[in-house]
């Protein structure tokens, strides 16, 4: 608890915290961000489920593409009747069900990708905004400061046990991460002494 305090009290030689400088990150990653690290971790389970011989990227690219002309066919039309000839088609439906399959296959191998994106799916949560995990709105509520409490206490974690997932947190909030593990390290050789 005590490290985790100094997220919102120790400065850096700007005289910062970790709080203003994930604050200032978080303005400039953005929506655009958001959609980059989903994109990125949707591309790292495809290519789980390529490598899995589950699928190719061919069948990944024809499915999605399919799909798509289907829902545009579908939206193309505006009353009722048309749109349920279109939904009650043999295209229609072939293209629903590959894409409903690509979808629950995607599902399955999520969990390798949990490892890899969950830290940062954690920090968007408090953004209200995930890629599949994340903590409550209540959670992040606790106090003004607890963002940059818990950005320290995972980069720590982090760092002691997933490289993978440190880095993904890395390209996104290169400065804040670089801020705690300063904190880490002037905890580790004694420059911060406990209180």
């Amino acid at each position: 608890r005590w490290g985790t305090m100094l997220s919102h009290t120790y400065t850096n030689e700007e005289g910062q915290t970790l709080y203003d400088v994930l604050k200032s990150e978080k303005r400039k990653f953005g929506a655009a961000g958001i959609a980059e690290v989903k994109a990125a971790r949707d591309k790292d389970v495809e290519e789980i489920l390529i490598a899995k011989n589950i699928t190719t990227r061919e069948q990944i690219d024809a499915t999605m593409n399919n799909w798509k002309q289907q829902q545009e066919r579908l939206n193309s039309f505006s009353d009722w009747q048309s749109r349920r000839e279109v939904s009650e088609s043999e295209e229609f439906k072939k293209a629903n069900i590959a894409y409903n399959t690509l979808k629950a296959q995607r599902m399955v191998y999520n969990q390798y990708a949990n490892r890899k994106y969950g830290f940062i799916s954690d920090i968007l949560s408090q953004w209200n905004e995930s890629i599949g995990m994340g903590h409550s709105t209540s959670y992040w509520k606790k106090d003004k400061y607890h963002s940059s409490s818990e950005f320290f206490a995972e980069v720590g974690a982090c760092g002691a046990t997933n490289n993978e997932a440190l880095e993904v947190v890395r390209k996104y909030f290169p400065k804040s991460v670089e801020f705690a593990e300063k904190l880490i390290d002037d905890i580790k050789t004694g420059k911060i002494k406990a209180r």
